[in-house]
């Protein structure tokens, strides 16, 4: 062929003419997707000296108006001519294409409405954990944003939770980390509103002026480094809340037990080199790209990209679904490095100074967990002190309410926190055969309180129905937010007591049988079995099983085979009473056999 075409073509919602070529006819021009799918010379025009070409293009869309424009070039794609006057016309109507078409546009959509959790949230967050046992967050308020909710929101408190964060993996030690811009420090104070940091843990309480900036040296210290040097743009406090769980390092004395989490508070100013407004666009532009709108550059751009990719492939709408909810995780992991990469960068950081002491006290609310038959006179806040990290109590301002204690301390760095309580001294035990697991159980539950609350525990008396209830309880370490009851009926029912007992008259004496089964149901509720579908492992005589209740038979057998309980010559004696220290060891057999000590 020794001439060939450009076609210039444009769709109506387009700016600018796309250029295909004859010359190549299977090459893509500058038009997307748009090809010279075949071109031929198919003959002179009788009488003229022109010649007639046809020419197939494809890639072109459904239902959509063209505009095409033509000119002649050489073999070696010279143009000849002008371009020739426009022609249009539509193409014609495609079910199937407008059905993708329809399906991009829904899945996007859906996609950009869940983004919404960026533009709610008050504070950006990422994982830097280096551990698998120890979780590391790194949390940075969005300071223009927090400033309109303070300013725009009723209430004297403005709340930062983390603890949903922690949620995720409560079971583990944890450090968070709360970058709060300066400005956000001073609005607080002007508004005289309080910060409430709210974590698993308990939460911390910066009243109106306990982080003043003019009379907090380390913040001083920062504002005047931001005053007279250049590098220096803004200032941060950083808060870092560690939550040690029960860490076998700060274990109290004997005579205490903890019944809270391990938690160390500490603070320091800091002063970078980039504002929090400029941080911001930085983390926003990662995000949205540079024209704000998610339609160029940035995260988003990219994955509404992949999306559109993956419905072009004909995936059904649960897929797309899922897709969607992939590609969020992803984006977020993504934003998550770029803000890590921001805050950990050496250029982030300049200068420090750690806040050892505040000017207010701050307030500090942890919370504990006891039975609720516990008494609150010997639970108590404590610090660590010195390198043997030895408990010490808080004596500022000590107060209590229902499974929180509140203190306030003025020195926020150096030691750990947490909600003790002591254990009674059993002064009535003396030589008793049972003295040694008495002490044991004492220790760990502080069972005479249960009973009296006075260090005796009276081993020898018969215990009654109420007070063995009390004692499992305490054994199993239930709380209000579960039995939030104190009816001691509606308390053995949500145990499922009632199956063995008669809990209308739990001031009677408790018999063997009796104590038998609530020790299998200790050991039900602790393994999650049943006793009805376990099996004896030994033949079992009784010569006074007639006298066993039917429906605690079983549960009498299994105590008696997993030698909980003993049968003296075959004889179990079903109906005879149960001291209080025979009952507490009867207990004790069934922990033994759950390796709790």
């Amino acid at each position: 062929m020794q001439h060939g075409f450009d076609i210039a073509i444009k769709a109506e919602e387009d700016a600018d003419y796309k250029i295909v070529s004859t010359i190549d006819s299977r090459t893509t021009a500058d038009g997307k997707d748009i090809t010279v799918v075949s071109a031929s010379q198919d003959g002179n025009m009788i009488g003229t000296n022109y010649w007639w070409y046809t020419a197939v293009i494809d890639g072109l869309k459904p239902n959509t108006r063209y505009y095409l424009k033509i000119r002649t070039v050489s073999a070696d794609g010279i143009a000849e001519s002008k371009y020739t006057g426009v022609i249009s016309w539509r193409t014609e109507f495609d079910k199937d294409d407008y059905d993708t078409d329809q399906d991009k546009d829904d899945a996007d959509l859906n996609f950009l409405d869940s983004l919404g959790i960026y533009k709610d949230r008050l504070f950006w967050v990422y994982d830097d954990s280096k551990s698998s046992s120890h979780l590391n967050y790194r949390i940075k308020l969005r300071g223009s944003k927090v400033l309109n909710h303070i300013r725009n929101t009723e209430g004297n408190t403005f709340n930062i939770d983390f603890a949903s964060v922690q949620m995720a993996e409560a079971d583990k030690k944890s450090t968070a980390n709360v970058y709060i811009p300066i400005k956000v420090i001073e609005v607080l104070n002007e508004t005289h509103k309080t910060l409430v940091l709210h974590t698993m843990s308990g939460d911390m309480i910066f009243r109106p002026g306990v982080l003043d900036t003019s009379k907090t040296s380390a913040i001083e210290e920062m504002m005047d480094r931001k005053e007279n040097k250049s590098s220096v743009k803004d200032v941060y406090v950083s808060i870092t809340i560690k939550n040690l769980k029960n860490s076998s390092s700060y274990r109290p004395s004997s005579n205490r037990r903890l019944i809270s989490d391990i938690t160390s508070l500490s603070a320091e100013a800091q002063a970078v080199n980039i504002t929090d407004d400029d941080f911001e666009k930085d983390i926003y532009e990662e995000l949205y790209g540079d024209d704000g709108t998610g339609s160029k550059n940035g995260l988003v751009y990219e994955y509404r990209q992949e999306l559109a990719d993956f419905v072009d492939d004909g995936e059904d709408e649960d897929e797309v679904e899922e897709k969607i909810r992939e590609l969020l995780v992803e984006m977020d992991e993504d934003l998550q490095e770029y803000i890590e990469d921001k805050i950990e960068s050496s250029s982030f950081e300049r200068y420090s100074s750690d806040i050892e002491e505040v000017p207010l006290p701050l307030s500090v609310h942890l919370r504990y967990k006891v039975a609720l038959s516990e008494n609150d006179n010997t639970i108590s806040g404590y610090k660590t002190e010195g390198k043997q990290k030895r408990w010490t109590k808080i004596h500022s301002e000590n107060r209590l309410s229902q499974m929180i204690t509140m203190f306030e301390m003025r020195e926020i760095d150096g030691y750990e926190l947490a909600v003790l309580k002591g254990s009674a001294t059993l002064y009535d035990i003396g030589h008793h055969q049972y003295r040694q697991e008495l002490q044991q159980m004492n220790n760990k539950y502080n069972l005479a309180e249960v009973l009296y609350g006075n260090g005796t525990l009276q081993p020898d008396a018969n215990i009654k129905t109420r007070e063995a209830i009390l004692i499992l309880e305490r054994v199993l370490q239930e709380y209000p937010e579960e039995y939030n009851d104190t009816d001691l009926v509606k308390k053995g029912r949500q145990l499922g007591l009632d199956k063995g007992l008669n809990l209308n008259r739990t001031n009677d004496e408790m018999v063997r049988e009796e104590a038998g089964f609530l020790a299998m149901r200790l050991y039900e509720i602790k393994t999650q079995a049943s006793v009805e579908h376990m099996a004896v492992s030994r033949a079992i005589m009784l010569t006074d099983d007639r006298a066993i209740s039917k429906n605690l038979f079983k549960a009498i057998l299994m105590s008696i085979d997993m030698e909980i309980m003993k049968a003296e010559n075959n004889i179990f004696d079903p109906k005879g009473t149960v001291t209080r220290a025979e009952f507490i060891v009867i207990l004790k057999r069934v922990l033994d056999k759950l390796g709790a000590w």
